[in-house]
Formats: C-alpha cells, structure tokens, sequence
C-alpha cells in the first residue's frame, strides 16, 4: 500500500509540474503592447541595409503596433493588420495565411521576426517607438527655359484681378 502511494504521489506531483509549466507559458502582454519600429534588419539599421539593398530608408522603415489581438505592421504604401496567438515567449501572427513568430526578449526590451522568402531570411529586430515611414514628396519638375520672366513694366502679375477681382 505504501509503494502505491508513493507512486500516486509521484505521478501527481508530475501532473501539478506539467499544469504548471503550461499555465504560466504565456507572456505578459502589458510589456509587449504599444508601438515598435525597426532597430536593426540582419543587424544592421534601417539605413545601412537600406544602402547596402538598393532602397532608400524610407522603404524599408515599418512601424508595428501590438495589442492583445492584433499585429498591424505599418508601411509607407499601406498597412497590414495580423491576428496573433499569444505564446510563453512571444506571439504568433498570420500574415497573407502564413504563420510567424514574434519573439520577445524582456532583458534587452525588444521583440524579434524572422521572414524566409525562398533563400533569403531576413531578421527584423524592434524596439518601442515610431520612426518616419513616409515617401517624401516628390520633386516639382523643373521647367526648360529657365526662370520666369516678369511681364511688362518690370512687376510680377497675378491673376486677373487679383484679390478684388475676385471680391465682385
């Protein structure tokens, strides 16, 4: 009888341990939620890679919001709205029906993801904040034949009756 009770103690007690493990697993997501932008992209910063890739920072600048549903990755040309699962280190998302992992590191505060498009991985590593992701305007053309002139009499004309033209 003693054997017996020692063995359903034992497997109790790994039963309690398993439980245990497994309800603590998810991560607090008061740490993880708020805004984020890019640190580094394969360890360098967004303006290094950016250079060494052909691209201007500005298009390959994300900023991401997280909260306790949702992964909005936010771009210049658009953005993007992800339904995550909250896990013990992190968070999965799915984006275009593909599942990632989100993963965050609370000594450093940062969160990191890795994208695989055929053979080339790409690892984004976020900090909190926002950085500019805008274009920036584009560049009136310039006109052939130089500077405008002025009309007659020296002075600059503008539109047809100016302000109190516009008044009648």
């Amino acid at each position: 009888m003693k054997k017996l009770a020692k063995r359903l103690a034992v497997v109790l007690m790994i039963c309690a341990m398993a439980f245990a493990m497994t309800a603590c697993g998810e991560i607090d997501m008061n740490k993880v939620k708020g805004d984020w932008t890019i640190s580094t992209i394969n360890g360098q910063s967004p303006a290094d890679f950016a250079a060494a890739n052909g691209f201007q920072e500005w298009q390959v600048m994300k900023n991401y919001t997280v909260t306790d549903k949702t992964f909005t990755i936010k771009a210049a040309d658009g953005n993007v709205d992800c339904p995550i699962e909250v896990m013990s280190n992190g968070f999965n998302f799915t984006l275009a029906g593909a599942t990632g992992g989100c993963a965050y590191d609370e000594k450093a505060d940062t969160l990191s993801y890795s994208i695989k498009i055929g053979d080339t991985e790409t690892k984004y590593v976020l900090k909190k904040g926002t950085s500019s992701i805008e274009a920036p305007a584009p560049e009136a053309p310039a006109e052939e034949g130089g500077e405008e002139q002025p009309a007659e009499g020296g002075e600059e004309v503008g539109a047809e009756g100016g302000e109190e033209g516009a008044e009648e």
